[in-house]
């Protein structure tokens, strides 16, 4: 009730007012009428702009494009370089005979796994196994005339022509001794060091001449490698030594064999036809050689180092000119775009480093995460930073 009172109270005062004010104009001359308006108007001409730039201003503001940013600081990684290549032996070789002859007896089989010194097959003896014998007679026959000479020499009773003569047939007969042993020797084709045999070429009963056929393929089963092509922006971050990781991708299962090594070789040559450089990864594990000789690889080599940021995919942008990149907001909240290389990419995030023209350190950076596809280079936006993923 008491409130009630007070309302009317207050209207009837208002009321009061304005029925005073209105005679008080009314009474006034011409002359201060017109006084009166003209300081009304310079009134609200003084108050007009300030208004007038506020609602510019809400109108400039709600016209920029709202973007969410994220801030991301930088670390350092090395660039992985993923290549498709070939997965095998460094030493695989063809056995070729060092006497002519014909195959007797083949002892090994084709995929068998063999020690250095192994025997793989034979060829006939003929006649060496003579020539052996004699040129064994000859050297002891040489060795009793030296002894001779040199005797008859040193008591002044011979000449020292007749010793070096005795002397040079001797030497003439081990050295015809040693090719006969060896022409022996030779009959007896072996394994040349651990390995296994891919394939035999030839049947017992074959005839072969030294030195030409090719009787086996001979592979090494303790030294693997993997080579692939890489391109020229690729080859510039690979050096001998760096860390490497083949991958033998399996065909009954999702479990790939990893095999840890380090780059062996770094072509400085490109290929002819395609322009690409050889890049070869010696294999510093233990490895099953019977199942991944000879399959293809995927090798990851880890090269440079470069500062890098970690963003999702989705951030990333295409600029003016192809080019791949991301957005970001400077200091006066406008946008400036970065071309960017791709670095690694692990868990579902991009691993970046940005190419700045003045080769500068950026830092820290407010990568546009929402919103970077309604504006462009040089736009002035409206931004909310995001909480850190």
């Amino acid at each position: 009730m008491k409130f009630k009172d007070s309302s009317n109270d207050c209207i009837i005062f208002v009321r009061s007012l304005f029925y005073i004010a209105r005679n008080w104009f009314i009474n006034l001359s011409s002359r201060g009428k017109l006084a009166v308006l003209v300081i009304f108007l310079i009134l609200f001409w003084i108050v007009l702009p300030d208004n007038r730039n506020k609602s510019d201003q809400i109108s400039e503001k709600s016209n920029l494009v709202s973007v969410t940013a994220l801030k991301i600081s930088p670390i350092v990684a090395k660039r992985k370089i993923v290549v498709r290549g070939n997965f095998g032996s460094s030493k695989a070789i063809d056995i070729i005979p060092r006497i002519s002859g014909r195959i007797i007896s083949i002892v090994a089989m084709e995929g068998i796994s063999m020690n250095k010194g192994d025997m793989i097959m034979q060829i006939s003896m003929d006649d060496r196994a003579g020539r052996y014998v004699e040129a064994k007679s000859l050297v002891e026959e040489m060795k009793i005339r030296y002894e001779a000479e040199r005797e008859i020499f040193e008591n002044s009773l011979g000449s020292e022509a007749n010793l070096a003569s005795a002397e040079r047939g001797l030497r003439e007969a081990i050295t015809q001794l040693e090719s006969a042993s060896l022409n022996v020797e030779y009959t007896d084709i072996k394994a040349p060091f651990d390995g296994w045999i891919d394939e035999i070429l030839v049947d017992e009963g074959d005839l072969i001449t030294s030195g030409t056929t090719k009787v086996t393929h001979y592979i090494d089963n303790s030294n693997f490698q993997a080579e692939g092509y890489v391109s020229y922006d690729e080859i510039t971050d690979i050096s001998y030594g760096d860390k490497a990781m083949i991958v033998l991708p399996s065909i009954i299962s999702n479990d790939n064999l990893k095999i840890g090594g380090n780059v062996l070789f770094v072509s400085n040559v490109s290929d002819a036809t395609s322009k690409t450089f050889k890049v070869k990864v010696k294999v510093t594990e233990d490895v099953d050689y019977k199942l991944i000789h000879g399959r293809t690889a995927e090798i990851m080599i880890f090269g440079k180092e470069y500062t890098v940021y970690i963003v999702p995919p989705s951030s990333l942008s295409i600029g003016n000119n192809g080019s791949i990149g991301i957005k970001t907001i400077d200091n006066e909240s406008k946008v400036q775009f970065y071309q960017v290389r791709l670095i690694d990419e692990r868990e579902g995030m991009m691993y970046i480093s940005i190419i700045s023209k003045d080769k500068k350190e950026i830092g820290d950076i407010l990568l546009i995460s929402r919103g970077h596809g309604y504006v462009g280079d040089g736009d002035t936006v409206h931004w909310e930073e995001s909480p850190q993923q």
